[in-house]
C-alpha cells in the first residue's frame, strides 16, 4: 500500500512505479502532471487505484480494465480520457473518471460492462 494523498507533489509518475507490489495505490490530490504511464498495467496486485484530483493528461491506458485484481478506479478531476480499445472491465466496480470529454468516452461500452455486476458505481460526465 502506497498512500502519498495530499502532499502537493509535482511533476511526473514515473514508469518505476511499476516496479513496486501494491496492491493499493493512493497519490490523490497532489500536483502530478503528464499521462498515466504504460507501465502501471504491470500492477497485477493492485485493487484501488486512486489518482483523482491531479492535472493528469491523455489517454488512460488501455490494459487498466485487465488488471485482474482491480476493483476500484477513482480518476475524476484530471483531463484524462478513456480509449475505445479500453480492454475488459469485469472486474472493476467502482469507477469514478468526471469529466471525460465525450468524443472519446465510450460510456455505452462502460455501462454495458458494468452491468454485469448489481455493486458496479459508473461516474462519467462530459466537460
Amino acid at each position: 500500500m502506497l498512500f502519498l494523498s495530499g502532499n502537493n507533489f509535482i511533476g511526473e509518475i514515473g514508469s518505476d512505479i511499476s516496479a513496486l507490489k501494491l496492491q493499493e495505490l493512493d497519490l490523490s490530490i497532489n500536483k502530478l502532471t503528464g499521462s498515466i504511464p504504460e507501465d502501471i498495467v504491470n500492477l497485477k496486485n493492485l485493487k484501488i487505484l486512486y489518482l483523482y484530483y491531479n492535472n493528469l493528461v491523455g489517454q488512460i491506458p488501455s490494459g487498466v480494465g485487465m488488471l485482474p485484481n482491480l476493483t476500484d478506479l477513482r480518476l475524476f478531476s484530471n483531463r484524462v480520457f478513456l480509449a475505445h480499445s479500453l480492454q475488459s472491465l469485469e472486474n472493476i466496480q467502482n469507477w469514478n473518471i468526471f469529466r471525460c470529454p465525450t468524443t472519446t468516452c465510450p460510456v455505452s461500452y462502460l455501462i454495458r460492462s458494468a452491468s454485469t455486476k448489481s455493486s458496479t458505481t459508473l461516474w462519467c460526465s462530459t466537460i
